[in-house]
Protein backbone atom coordinates (compact mmCIF):
# COMPACT_ATOMS: atom_id res chain seq x y z
CA UNK A 1 0.00 0.00 0.00
CA UNK A 2 1.10 3.52 -1.18
CA UNK A 3 2.01 5.88 1.93
CA UNK A 4 -0.53 8.99 1.20
CA UNK A 5 1.55 12.28 0.82
CA UNK A 6 2.19 14.40 3.98
CA UNK A 7 2.56 17.83 2.15
CA UNK A 8 1.85 20.29 4.87
CA UNK A 9 3.43 20.38 8.76
CA UNK A 10 0.58 21.15 11.31
CA UNK A 11 3.12 23.35 13.80
CA UNK A 12 0.08 24.78 15.94
CA UNK A 13 -0.53 21.48 17.37
CA UNK A 14 3.11 20.14 18.35
CA UNK A 15 2.70 22.09 21.45
CA UNK A 16 -0.46 20.56 22.44
CA UNK A 17 0.96 16.79 21.45
CA UNK A 18 4.17 17.34 23.19
CA UNK A 19 2.15 18.15 26.55
CA UNK A 20 -0.57 15.20 25.97
CA UNK A 21 2.81 13.49 26.08
CA UNK A 22 3.79 15.08 29.34
CA UNK A 23 0.84 14.22 31.14
CA UNK A 24 2.34 12.31 34.39
CA UNK A 25 -0.37 9.01 33.91
CA UNK A 26 1.54 8.78 30.39
CA UNK A 27 4.76 9.32 31.33
CA UNK A 28 3.99 6.54 34.40
CA UNK A 29 3.01 4.48 31.91
CA UNK A 30 5.96 4.63 29.28
CA UNK A 31 8.41 4.74 32.56
CA UNK A 32 6.19 0.96 33.63
CA UNK A 33 7.34 -0.29 29.46
CA UNK A 34 10.99 1.38 29.67
CA UNK A 35 9.93 3.61 27.23
CA UNK A 36 12.77 6.00 28.26
CA UNK A 37 12.08 9.09 26.10
CA UNK A 38 8.78 8.95 23.93
CA UNK A 39 9.48 10.88 20.26
CA UNK A 40 6.61 13.42 19.27
CA UNK A 41 5.52 12.10 16.55
CA UNK A 42 4.94 14.69 13.51
CA UNK A 43 1.76 15.72 12.74
CA UNK A 44 0.99 16.39 8.65
CA UNK A 45 -2.03 17.14 6.96
CA UNK A 46 -3.33 15.95 3.63
CA UNK A 47 -6.12 16.80 2.06
CA UNK A 48 -8.47 13.72 3.57
CA UNK A 49 -7.49 10.13 5.04
CA UNK A 50 -10.87 9.28 3.84
CA UNK A 51 -14.30 10.37 3.83
CA UNK A 52 -14.85 9.11 7.46
CA UNK A 53 -11.41 9.29 8.75
CA UNK A 54 -10.10 11.95 10.13
CA UNK A 55 -6.33 10.90 11.21
CA UNK A 56 -4.64 8.15 10.96
CA UNK A 57 -1.22 7.12 11.91
CA UNK A 58 1.83 5.84 10.50
CA UNK A 59 4.46 4.33 11.91
CA UNK A 60 7.75 2.92 10.26
CA UNK A 61 10.03 0.25 10.82
CA UNK A 62 12.38 2.33 12.51
CA UNK A 63 9.93 2.62 14.61
CA UNK A 64 9.37 6.49 14.20
CA UNK A 65 5.73 7.44 14.13
CA UNK A 66 3.62 10.34 12.24
CA UNK A 67 0.17 11.83 12.18
CA UNK A 68 -1.62 12.35 9.27
CA UNK A 69 -4.93 14.24 9.54
CA UNK A 70 -7.66 14.70 7.11
CA UNK A 71 -7.64 18.53 6.09
CA UNK A 72 -11.28 19.19 6.82
CA UNK A 73 -11.39 17.93 10.92
CA UNK A 74 -8.30 21.51 11.05
CA UNK A 75 -11.84 23.57 10.52
CA UNK A 76 -12.53 22.28 14.03
CA UNK A 77 -9.70 22.96 16.79
CA UNK A 78 -11.63 20.76 19.09
CA UNK A 79 -12.11 18.20 17.42
CA UNK A 80 -8.54 17.74 15.56
CA UNK A 81 -6.79 17.68 19.56
CA UNK A 82 -9.46 14.54 19.90
CA UNK A 83 -8.53 12.96 16.75
CA UNK A 84 -4.58 13.93 17.83
CA UNK A 85 -5.25 12.10 21.98
CA UNK A 86 -6.55 9.43 19.75
CA UNK A 87 -3.81 8.73 17.14
CA UNK A 88 -1.30 9.66 20.37
CA UNK A 89 -2.50 6.32 22.25
CA UNK A 90 -2.40 4.18 18.90
CA UNK A 91 1.28 5.56 19.32
CA UNK A 92 1.95 5.19 23.06
CA UNK A 93 0.32 1.34 22.59
CA UNK A 94 3.12 0.76 20.09
CA UNK A 95 5.95 2.32 21.82
CA UNK A 96 4.96 0.58 25.02
CA UNK A 97 4.91 -2.51 22.77
CA UNK A 98 0.77 -3.28 24.38
CA UNK A 99 -0.81 -6.07 23.08
CA UNK A 100 -4.65 -6.25 21.48
CA UNK A 101 -6.22 -4.97 18.42
CA UNK A 102 -6.24 -1.76 17.06
CA UNK A 103 -9.14 -0.53 18.79
CA UNK A 104 -9.63 -2.97 21.03
CA UNK A 105 -8.58 -3.70 25.23
CA UNK A 106 -5.15 -2.21 24.79
CA UNK A 107 -5.90 0.47 22.91
CA UNK A 108 -8.68 1.67 25.44
CA UNK A 109 -6.36 1.24 28.25
CA UNK A 110 -3.95 3.61 26.97
CA UNK A 111 -6.47 5.65 25.67
CA UNK A 112 -8.23 6.00 29.01
CA UNK A 113 -4.66 6.86 30.32
CA UNK A 114 -4.29 9.61 27.89
CA UNK A 115 -7.24 11.13 28.24
CA UNK A 116 -8.88 9.89 31.32
CA UNK A 117 -12.00 12.38 31.38
CA UNK A 118 -12.57 12.31 27.20
CA UNK A 119 -11.50 8.36 26.53
CA UNK A 120 -15.09 7.59 25.45
CA UNK A 121 -15.73 10.25 23.06
CA UNK A 122 -12.14 10.19 22.07
CA UNK A 123 -12.52 7.29 20.56
CA UNK A 124 -14.25 9.17 17.40
CA UNK A 125 -14.62 12.31 15.71
CA UNK A 126 -17.69 14.10 15.72
CA UNK A 127 -19.25 15.77 12.55
CA UNK A 128 -20.41 20.05 12.89
CA UNK A 129 -21.58 21.85 10.47
CA UNK A 130 -17.98 23.01 9.70
CA UNK A 131 -16.68 20.04 9.26
CA UNK A 132 -19.31 18.41 7.38
CA UNK A 133 -18.96 22.27 4.92
CA UNK A 134 -15.32 21.28 4.34
CA UNK A 135 -15.49 17.09 3.95
CA UNK A 136 -18.04 18.13 1.03
CA UNK A 137 -15.28 20.42 -0.67
CA UNK A 138 -12.80 17.67 -0.57
CA UNK A 139 -15.58 14.61 -1.08
CA UNK A 140 -17.69 16.14 -2.98
CA UNK A 141 -20.23 13.37 -3.44
CA UNK A 142 -20.64 13.10 0.40
CA UNK A 143 -24.50 12.84 1.17
CA UNK A 144 -25.38 16.00 3.66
Amino acid sequence: MLRPSRPVRIHQFDEYTKGVLERPLVKQLLSKHNVTQAKIPSIYSSDTCGVNIAGQTWINVSGEADIELSSWILVAPLETKRVIRHELAHVIKHMCSIRGTIHGKGFNTVLKIVCPRTWRKDRHWYPTKKINIARKKVHPRLKE
